[in-house]
């Protein structure tokens, strides 16, 4: 199976290439999605209710950060040294890029649930139709994390995250974690799949 992309597909959809970051994450997306309240929602993702919340409070045997030790190690920084700091990895976009060396923090609106931060910044930045990717990509190379609902739930924080924001970080690159943590911290801005009322069986 090989999956190319435009070069920047989010203005021009004539140009394919290989999995090239976006310069400017944004809208729209690629791939199999509805919109809900003006938000991209993948239509592979679990319902809110059906959610498996072990999965979703799994840190993955790693340090239990939070919003703001991401902010603190991370702020100034823009999209493309935040998400590459792990490195760029060779082969399929699952391997590549690595994402930020805080891999995982604790949902501020949903204590105990955990964000995979890779998923939501380099995923999320992509849209569904490479989320889908890696999930099917996973199947084979990484079967026992393929379909994992935290990657599902955090893909969508990045889908939300960058159809609100992704304007204003062309504008303002280096405010890239100041306005994540703004997004992080505003429930009013969260899909159904993230929202608190929705995930009462979490907590």
């Amino acid at each position: 199976m090989t999956i190319t992309v435009p070069d920047d597909y989010y203005s021009n959809e004539n140009n394919p290439t290989d999995f090239d970051l976006p310069a400017n994450p944004g809208t729209p997306y690629l791939g199999s999605y509805n919109y809900v309240n003006g938000v991209v929602v993948s239509a592979y993702a679990p319902a809110p209710q059906d959610l498996n919340c072990n999965q979703l409070r799994d840190w993955h045997n790693q340090y239990h950060y939070q919003m703001y030790d991401f902010w603190a190690q991370n702020h100034g920084m823009t999209f493309q040294e935040v998400i590459t700091q792990r490195g760029i990895g060779g082969g399929t976009l699952d391997s590549r890029p690595e994402g930020p060396f805080i891999h995982f923090i604790e949902d501020p609106l949903n204590p105990g649930i955990v964000i995979d931060m890779r998923h939501m910044l380099v995923i999320g930045a992509y849209g569904p139709l490479i989320a889908e990717y890696v999930e099917w990509n996973q199947q084979t190379e990484a079967p026992i994390s393929a379909g994992d609902h935290q990657d599902y739930y955090s893909n969508q924080l990045g889908y939300t995250f960058y159809s609100n924001y992704g304007e204003r970080l062309g504008q303002n690159p280096r405010e890239f974690v100041n306005y994540l943590i703004e997004f992080l911290q505003n429930g009013t801005l969260r899909a159904p799949l993230n929202n608190p009322q929705n995930l009462n069986h979490c907590q």
